[in-house]
C-alpha cells in the first residue's frame, strides 16, 4: 500500500496529524535516498574530474582531507570529510580513511586535500600518508586509486 496523504495515515494507523507527517517525511527521505537518477551519479575519470567535483574545498583556510568512495565502476557512492587540521598539516590515520570504504562497501578510494598555500608540493607527511594507504588498500583489496592535493587554480596527483 502506498501513502501519500497525511489524512490515510491518521486514519488507517489512528495516529496523531504530527505522527503522519514524520511517517511520509521518512517515506520522502527514503525515495529520494533510493531512486536517485543516472545524472546524479558522479562517475570519476581523471583527476581532473576528482578536482572538478571537490572545487567546494579551494577557498579553504585549513587542511581538509578527504575521502572518495567509489564503486567499481568509479561512481562516487560516499563523499567524507575525514580530518580538518590546520592552515598547513591534515591529520588523518589509516583506520579513519578506511572505515567509510567498509561501511559503504566501496570498491576503491581517491584522498584529496588542499593547500591553502596554493602550492601543490607534496609534504613529507603527504607522501608518508599516502604510501601507509597504499599498502592498507593493498591488503584490503580496496586500492586507494589517487591521492590529489588541490588548489583553486590546480590539482597534484601524488601517485
Amino acid at each position: 500500500m502506498s501513502y501519500k496523504s497525511v489524512q490515510d495515515i491518521m486514519r488507517d494507523f489512528n495516529i496523531p496529524k504530527v505522527k503522519a507527517c514524520q511517517i511520509i517525511s521518512c517515506f520522502e527521505i527514503g525515495r529520494r535516498l533510493y531512486n536517485k537518477k543516472e545524472s546524479d551519479l558522479v562517475k570519476i575519470h581523471s583527476p581532473e574530474d576528482v578536482w572538478k567535483y571537490v572545487s567546494d574545498m579551494y577557498s579553504l583556510k585549513k587542511e581538509y582531507l578527504r575521502g572518495l568512495y567509489l564503486n567499481t565502476k568509479h561512481i562516487i557512492i560516499h563523499d567524507e570529510i575525514i580530518s580538518i587540521g590546520t592552515v598547513d598539516q591534515s591529520i588523518a590515520h589509516p583506520r579513519d580513511i578506511y572505515a567509510p570504504a567498509l561501511i559503504h562497501s566501496a570498491s576503491a578510494v581517491i584522498l584529496v586535500h588542499n593547500h591553502p598555500s596554493g602550492d601543490t608540493t607534496p609534504s613529507k607527511s603527504d607522501l608518508d600518508l599516502t604510501k601507509k594507504i597504499i599498502n592498507l588498500g593493498n591488503i584490503m583489496s580496496v586500492p586507494l586509486l589517487d591521492h590529489i592535493i588541490i588548489t583553486k587554480k590546480t590539482y597534484k596527483s601524488i601517485i
